[in-house]
């Protein structure tokens, strides 16, 4: 990081904080998810500890071993990410999460949102989904294969293969459908791009510029992770090269009037 000179900071009055301890951020979180989980089984119930503890080591490790480059400066971590997994996990009804599994899946698919969906080249994702599985197995005491299972055929795959797979969402339903549940997108991928096509024709059948896009299955990944994002208060996200399905997830959701008024008013200004 580039050095800010005694010559500048003169001019500030600048604050220092020291980076909360793990007691202290376990603690905090936990009490949210104590409250949260309350309507949920018990055996639900039960796995507030390790949701907590498990998503600290993880913003610890990708942290201290994924630091940023040149190339990779954007690979910085703060407090702010440990909260999105949670507000993730918040997300989820008691009807959308009825059993340990799940919620393991869920805790597994928030980390992935939040970290390793900013990873840019394959070797660091496949680092993050293998430090995943060691993750479920030290914290959750579970069998990997088993708990994702449904993700992949071949155990050998899940880790790396089958986490990208992994997907909770609303829109799975229709339109209509505003839950976050799991949605199963491994064997049923003919069914799935009936439902975005569905979508994608509603979209051009509304708008004066229709898209003539194939949804293939990346894409269809890619917009159950852009519907999350748009789901989300004061969420955000860096998009390079996939501007159109933006625009059609955008189009699908409450939000999307603002974020037509957003580019209309950047197209009157340009």
């Amino acid at each position: 990081r580039n050095e800010i000179t005694p010559r500048y900071t003169r001019h500030q009055n600048m604050l220092a904080f020291r980076d909360l301890p793990d007691e202290s951020m376990e603690r905090i979180f936990v009490t949210i998810l104590d409250f949260f989980l309350q309507p949920f089984p018990g055996a639900v119930q039960k796995l507030k500890e390790p949701i907590v503890q498990g998503a600290i080591e993880v913003y610890n490790t990708i942290s201290r071993e994924l630091l940023p480059t040149p190339s990779k400066s954007h690979y910085t971590f703060n407090l702010r990410d440990l909260g999105k997994v949670m507000q993730g996990i918040v997300m989820v009804k008691p009807a959308g999460c009825d059993n340990p599994d799940q919620m393991v899946r869920l805790w597994t698919h928030e980390c992935l949102r939040v970290f390793c969906d900013r990873l840019t080249d394959q070797p660091d994702r496949n680092w993050f989904c293998i430090f995943m599985q060691e993750m479920v197995e030290k914290h959750f005491k579970g069998n990997f294969q088993s708990i994702f299972a449904a993700t992949e055929d071949e155990p050998s795959k899940i880790a790396t293969e089958g986490l990208r797979r992994l997907c909770f969402g609303g829109w799975a339903g229709g339109e209509s459908d505003q839950s976050y549940q799991e949605i199963q997108l491994f064997g049923r991928e003919v069914e799935i791009g009936k439902i975005m096509d569905d979508f994608l024709e509603d979209y051009n059948a509304t708008s004066k510029t229709p898209m003539k896009i194939v949804l293939f299955q990346f894409a269809i990944e890619h917009l159950a992770r852009i519907t999350r994002i748009l789901r989300q208060p004061n969420a955000n996200a860096l998009l390079v090269g996939a501007v159109s399905y933006t625009h059609l997830r955008a189009h699908e959701t409450p939000e999307h009037l603002v974020c037509r008024l957003l580019l209309e008013k950047k197209k009157k200004t340009n």
